[in-house]
């Protein structure tokens, strides 16, 4: 009996695997840029959020300067997450972004007008005791900007594969 041996060559083939590392390596950087792109719309939106309230008398919040983006980190799953908003040394320094973000209520009741004399500035001054109402501007500003935020995230990944010749 006679052998029938067949070979086929492929030729170009580690290439053609080398695109496809690269291509990885590419999408997981477009995917980071759009993370990026999309934390900068929430954090103007947060921005604009809190300079739209202004202070007791007057003058605008000091507190949008403090709103920050993080680094990208991930987890084992390949999970991408972005930190936007107030840093822990911000509220520290802060805390009354947090009162205002989630709101305190008073010790007398939401509509109780129980008021106390305290010293401010060398002056005493009479105070609503307790209660300061809720202004979100952080979880907000991410329900009116999360559209935005993943379009910017596709629109990065569909750049880099259009530059690799996928469509």
């Amino acid at each position: 009996m006679n052998a029938v041996e067949t070979s086929i060559t492929i030729r170009g083939m580690q290439e053609f695997i080398n695109s496809f590392d690269r291509l990885d390596e590419n999408v997981q950087r477009a995917v980071q840029t759009g993370m990026r792109e999309g934390a900068r719309i929430i954090q103007q939106e947060q921005r604009r959020l809190i300079l739209a309230r202004n202070n007791k008398d007057g003058s605008p919040s000091r507190l949008a300067n403090l709103i920050k983006i993080g680094n990208i980190s991930s987890d084992r799953k390949g999970t991408y997450r972005i930190f936007v908003g107030y840093s822990s040394e911000a509220l520290k320094e802060h805390p009354e972004a947090l009162a205002l973000e989630f709101g305190r209520p008073s010790l007398y009741r939401k509509h109780a007008n129980f008021t106390v004399k305290q010293v401010r500035n060398g002056k005493e001054v009479e105070v609503v005791n307790g209660y300061i109402p809720e202004y979100s501007h952080i979880r907000r500003a991410w329900d009116n900007k999360i559209g935005e935020a993943a379009q910017a995230v596709i629109d990065s990944i569909d750049r880099e594969l259009e530059n690799f010749g996928v469509n």
